[in-house]
């Protein structure tokens, strides 16, 4: 756990991967595999810090890839099971794959998912011909979650095969297809998940006999519990027991292989974003400007939008006159809208103060840039032991290096 004296010996900015907290997640999703007899993928769209992989190859069984990149890197340092399913391929996409495929070692099965008909018709053969498990992604049209822009059922989404195109097609059309695949969840309880799995077996079914396995997706938010993150605050607890009862009876209706692909739920509460306080702005509410930012290194805060945790302070409550020690955090970049938010701390911010963000181990690290110039921060692991590394620290060669 990070403390002050951790705390101020860090190089900032920077993300701490908490292992300890990571493999009480890890622990936790390989009980559900025992479970259930399910298997569990670590999605690398939220969480691809590769240095951990060993550590996280002995409880899931492999990875999900968003792109030929995240396969590869799942190829050459994960070891176990890849699955693809990218919206759409390129022939120069699928070249290179293959390419990857005929060079590695491991000989554990890689899936490839489609996510239409006619992506299917193009490169299915040649994927089958390579030895490719292929599936199909498709859209249970059942959607359970609040913001839209992370609905993949949302009316008119791109994602998946809808039933009625389904239906247009021969079962000769569809021979080759081993399974199917849905990915419908963001940061969502197991009701959730039972109400899409429903809607997947109403439309879905018919095509289930004589496939080999079913792919529930992402965006189970599993270990969402207090007894594995205490003193965060959670206030919706993880049903671990709904989802193993979904799972094994969809296994009993359905003889066919489960896989689960959480990405958040491997590293949730698992990490931080430190910070260090460079200046203050007086305004009516004092401005702290942080060398992190927002925009470069937490941009799903401004995506969500959403108000991360942070260590020894408490969201402002609205209206005014603003609380005592009360600080907008903000970023080092032009962006005018580079604010993290209002603040109310224990003691005034000054230059030299650091903040710590709680629960930036995901999306964080695979979704930050270098908008302005500015450093990524390094990447910190702090042991089970209490020990510290620094895993790698980036500087102008990374900002060099994207462009030309």
């Amino acid at each position: 756990m990070l403390d002050d004296k951790i705390i101020a010996g860090l190089p900032t900015p920077c993300y701490v991967i908490d292992e300890a907290a990571l493999i009480r997640n890890l622990e936790l999703l390989a009980s559900v595999r025992a479970d259930t007899g399910c298997k569990i993928l670590l999605a690398l769209k939220a969480f691809a810090a590769w240095r951990l992989f060993p550590l996280i190859a002995q409880y899931l069984d492999g990875v999900n890839a968003a792109s030929v990149n995240e396969a590869r890197l799942g190829l050459e340092e994960f070891g176990k099971e890849v699955h693809l399913a990218v919206p759409a391929y390129g022939e120069r996409d699928l070249a290179e794959l293959f390419a990857l495929l005929a060079a590695r070692e491991s000989r554990a099965p890689f899936h490839v998912v489609f996510n239409s008909l006619a992506q299917w018709k193009k490169f299915g053969k040649i994927c089958l011909d390579r030895g490719i498990v292929c599936g199909l992604r498709v859209n249970p049209e059942r959607s359970t979650g609040a913001n839209p822009i992370y609905d993949p059922c949302r009316s008119g989404s791109r994602l998946g095969i809808t039933i009625a195109e389904m239906e247009s097609c021969s079962a000769s059309y569809l021979a080759g297809v081993s399974g199917l695949h849905f990915h419908a969840l963001c940061e969502q309880n197991a009701d959730a998940l039972a109400q899409v799995l429903e809607a997947f077996e109403q439309k879905f079914g018919k095509y289930l006999p004589g496939l080999k396995w079913v792919n529930f997706g992402g965006g189970h938010h599993i270990t969402r519990l207090s007894r594995l993150h205490p003193g965060v605050g959670i206030t919706e607890e993880y049903d671990v027991e709904l989802l193993v009862k979904l799972v094994r009876e969809f296994k009993t209706r359905r003889p066919v292989e489960v896989y689960l692909e959480p990405g958040e739920a491997v590293a949730l509460y698992a990490g931080a974003l430190v910070a260090t306080v460079l200046d203050v702005v007086r305004r009516d509410v004092p401005i702290a400007i942080l060398d992190a930012s927002a925009a470069a290194h937490m941009p799903d805060v401004l995506e969500g939008p959403y108000l991360p945790p942070v260590l020894g302070a408490l969201p402002a409550p609205p209206g005014c006159p603003p609380p005592p020690h009360t600080f907008r955090l903000s970023g080092n970049t032009c962006l005018a809208g580079d604010v993290i938010g209002d603040y109310v701390f224990e003691r005034p911010l000054e230059p030299g103060s650091r903040v710590v963000f709680l629960d930036q181990a995901h999306y964080t690290m695979v979704k930050n840039n270098t908008f302005n110039g500015v450093n990524l921060p390094a990447i910190i692991l702090l042991k089970s032991s209490g020990a510290v590394e620094t895993v790698k620290e980036f500087g102008f060669e990374e900002f060099r290096g994207r462009l030309s």
